[in-house]
Parts: C-alpha cells; structure tokens; sequence
C-alpha cells in the first residue's frame, strides 16, 4: 500500500469505516421496528456484520499464543460477560412480564442462552443481549487463526471447507449452537480482510487514487449489485438461524454481497480524511455500542416511542437523528466509563497498547 496513504490516513480511514459500520448497525435495528423499513433493512444486512469481520482481519496481527488469549480474555470475553449479566435482570423481568414464565424458568433459559451465545431464543434457551453473538464468534474466530500459518492457500483452503460445511447445514436445515454456524460464514470474510490488507494491499491503493467521478461511479455500480442481490437472493444474515427459510438462497451471492458493501464503505470513506475525536471514540468502542444500544431499543418499545413515530411521516429519517443523538449520549458515557472502568469498553493496559491495536 501507499506508504504514504499508510502512514496518514490509514488509521483515518478505518476509524470512519468502523463509526459507519456500527451507524449502520443501530440504524438498521431500530427502523428494523417498522415493517415497512424492511427493504432499507435488509439493504444494510447484506454488509454491516460482514464488513465487521472483514475489518478484524485486516486488522488481525498474529502473536504468540499467550498473548492473543490475553487479548481474547480481557477484550473480548470480560465485556462479552459484563454486557450479558448487565442486560439480564431486563430480560427476566420482559420473559415475567410478556411471556408470563416464573422467575427461576426465566433465569434458568436466560443463563443457558448465556451459555450458548447465540443471538437468538428457543424453547430451552431465552436470548438475553442479542449483538453478543458476535463476540463469541470473533473470540471463535481468533482461536481458530492464532494456530494456523497465515498464508493465501492455507486461508483460502480455510474459507472454502467453511463455505461447504455452511451449505451443508443450510441445504440440512442443521442448526448448530454456540454460534458455531455464524463463525463459519464469518470465516471467509475473515480471511478476506487478512488477505486484503497483507498480500492485495494494491486493490485498496488503486481505489484511492481514483479520481472523485471514477469513484463515484464505482459506488453507484456497487449499489446496483447490492439491490440486485437482495431482490434475487434477499439477505442472509451473519446472526444465523438455519431453521429459517434460507436454504434456497445462495451463499456465493450472500458473500458477494458483503464484499461490495465492503467496498461501498471504503470508497465513502475515503472522501473524509480528516481526523476526529468524536468519530474516532465511537470507532474504537463499537463492541460496547454493539451492547448499549440494545438498552435503548427495549426502552424504545417499553416506553411505547415506536408507537408514537410510526404514524409520523419519514420514519427512516427520524431514526438516523434518533441514532445520531443516542451516539452523542454514548460518546459521553464512554469517555466516563473509560475513566473509571476500562474493562468495560474491552481496555487493559490501555497506554501500553499501540496504534493498530487500539483499532483491532
């Protein structure tokens, strides 16, 4: 790559890759309320998970083992347990309230669905905070390459036994938990970015110094090819259920899909190269929005706010303020909770870390 984009911009660029990433995230799950947002919802399914896995592996620097667990422990499962403990008393209480369990039924399926990880509720398990499921696949994830030589055959040999495990189950209707199954789709995106960034570093180069209607050009053919996947194939989502209908979709146009997306962001986010506190606290503290917001989403419904903008005019409009403000709210919690219990945000020995760590 450009080392003088590198050393610029390249910190640049993915902290406004990763603010857009996790805008999207919390845009996409509170118009999602709506039915009639379905088609912008499943417009952003398509890339904004995808993107967050491809983002780890370009990202992702191989260590010795015993320091990629401590990454693993202290970044990744402290706050995956922090958010879900936290988030528990609220789904007890909505499984009491809503779904009239007993108390010990509810506490028992909420900490089996601790347990399994995964973002979704079945008959033996209650979700309790459903972004966590991410969490458990990229500490998955990082088990898996922190044992494996980082060469292209060996991550692409890698990424096509997941493909074809994954079409098995899906074509099976084969449901694995522990978020097994997402960890396998997550795979490919994984090795992608790692590719991307140690061996085609020049693909990345070459888009930047596009000149502005070349790019723009570029990002239009980009949302042609994503609106064509969704109206052929609609979405699969990173969240895997398989027991859901979607074992006639095809998973090559899934991945296409989130790789455009992919590029869609990038090229956005290169038209703004300059850098900013506010962008930057958000990008580096994604796992926790990931967490937070899920909190404002169940006040959202418990407090009956859905109900009252449903009827208002430019639904999906109104949600991109209501995100921007619930940003401003977090940028100011995170700066507090920095201060007084990193833990929480996933930092240890915080000053020691360095660039490219601070935006793994």
């Amino acid at each position: 790559m450009n080392s003088i984009l590198y050393k610029k911009n390249h910190i640049i660029w993915i902290d406004i890759t990763k603010f857009i990433a996790i805008f999207l995230v919390v845009y996409a799950h509170f118009i999602g309320i709506f039915p009639p947002n379905k088609v912008i919802t499943d417009f952003i399914y398509l890339f904004h998970m995808p993107l967050f896995f491809i983002l780890s592996g370009y990202l992702y620097h191989q260590t010795n083992k015993e320091d990629e667990l401590k990454k693993i422990f202290w970044r990744l499962l402290i706050p995956y347990l922090i958010y879900q403990f936290v988030y528990l008393p609220l789904q007890i209480g909505s499984c009491i309230i809503n779904h009239n369990q007993s108390f010990i039924l509810s506490l028992w399926k909420c900490i089996i669905g601790i347990l399994c990880g995964d973002g979704y509720t079945t008959s033996f398990f209650q979700n309790v905070c459903f972004p966590c499921w991410f969490l458990i696949s990229i500490m998955q994830v990082r088990f898996i390459f922190m044992n494996v030589k980082m060469s292209v055959k060996t991550l692409i040999v890698i990424s096509f036994i997941s493909f074809i495990i994954l079409k098995f189950l899906m074509l099976n209707k084969i449901d694995l938990f522990f978020c097994i199954d997402n960890t396998l789709m997550a795979i490919p995106y994984f090795c992608f970015g790692y590719l991307l960034k140690n061996n085609f570093s020049n693909i990345l180069d070459r888009i930047v110094k596009l000149n502005i209607f070349s790019k723009v050009a570029l990002s239009v053919l980009c949302i042609i090819i994503l609106i064509t996947i969704l109206k052929i194939n609609g979405v699969i989502q990173m969240n895997l259920e398989i027991i859901e209908p979607i074992n006639s979709k095809s998973l090559i146009l899934a991945y296409l899909g989130g790789i455009t997306g992919a590029i869609l962001v990038y090229i956005f986010s290169n038209f703004f190269q300059k850098e900013n506190i506010f962008v930057k606290t958000i990008a580096q503290n994604t796992l926790f929005i990931m967490f937070f917001h899920t909190i404002f989403l169940f006040l959202t419904k418990t407090f009956n706010i859905d109900s009252s903008i449903i009827n208002l005019p430019f639904q999906s409009l109104i949600f991109i303020f209501y995100s921007l403000i619930l940003f401003i709210f977090m940028y100011f919690i995170i700066n507090f909770i920095y201060r007084y219990c990193p833990l929480v945000l996933g930092k240890y020995n915080y000053s020691k870390e360095n660039t490219n760590d601070k935006n793994s």
